[in-house]
């Protein structure tokens, strides 16, 4: 069976991604922020007969990141998929979307991803079915208004899922990249204006489309529109 790391774990697509996944023989590592939430999800994780590994890291800090998942490949002893879901979302008018609010977003879901799988590098490699999970969203192919942090972070994301199909493929590691549009999750929470959460894709339907992107006959690009 596989071993997965996954960022963002702790809530969300993260989170019913992880539960997608359990099943006997499999292994887990959940990297979030809330150390609870994953302790919560590893014990569910365990209850479906996979095996989890609890990565507490924030994927601001890029050295902690480096070192947390090193240590954690340690542990796993090797590594099949690496999904990078973590990332944060948040709007505002090009008038008020200053450097430093830029630069967070883009540190978190654009450098933070290539730190991880830049690291994630060599148990990938010694793996016979690696593949490399990166979620997209439908902000990596349209502009929105009041957007130009979140997309930019998600066209680079784009971007570097390319580079590294091209890259990487003579390493017989597959890249996927996984396009979904709006998903109802918590990160709406906080997130200002009317957003008709009714209307979005659940988080166990998105869940899916990434458990497909892990196969090994999955086409490189999945989107959920």
């Amino acid at each position: 069976m596989r071993t997965y790391f996954i960022t963002g774990a702790s809530r969300g697509i993260g989170r019913a991604t992880a539960l997608a996944l359990a099943e006997p023989g499999a292994t887990l590592a959940l990297a979030g922020r809330t150390t609870a939430a994953l302790e919560e999800l590893a014990l569910e994780v365990q209850e479906l007969g996979a095996q989890a590994l609890v990565v507490p890291v924030d994927l601001r800090d890029l050295e902690g990141l480096e070192a947390a998942a090193q240590s954690a490949l340690e542990v796993l002893g090797g590594l099949d998929v690496l999904i990078n879901n973590g990332g944060i979302f948040n709007v505002r008018s090009l008038e008020h979307t200053d450097p430093a609010f830029f630069e967070d977003m883009l540190r978190v879901n654009l450098t933070a991803p290539l730190a991880l799988t830049r690291t994630c590098l060599g148990a990938l490699r010694a793996s016979s079915s690696a593949v490399v999970v990166n979620v997209l969203s439908i902000a990596a192919e349209t502009g929105f208004p009041a957007n130009s942090a979140y997309s930019a972070s998600k066209y680079g994301l784009r971007g570097l899922s390319d580079v590294w199909r091209a890259e990487l493929g003579e390493l017989e590691i597959q890249v996927r990249a996984v396009y979904p549009q709006g998903t109802d999750t918590s990160i709406f929470d906080d997130v200002p204006g009317d957003w008709d959460r009714s209307s979005m894709d659940s988080v166990e339907d998105v869940a899916k489309l990434i458990v497909r992107a892990t196969m090994p006959d999955a086409p490189d690009e999945l989107r959920m529109y």
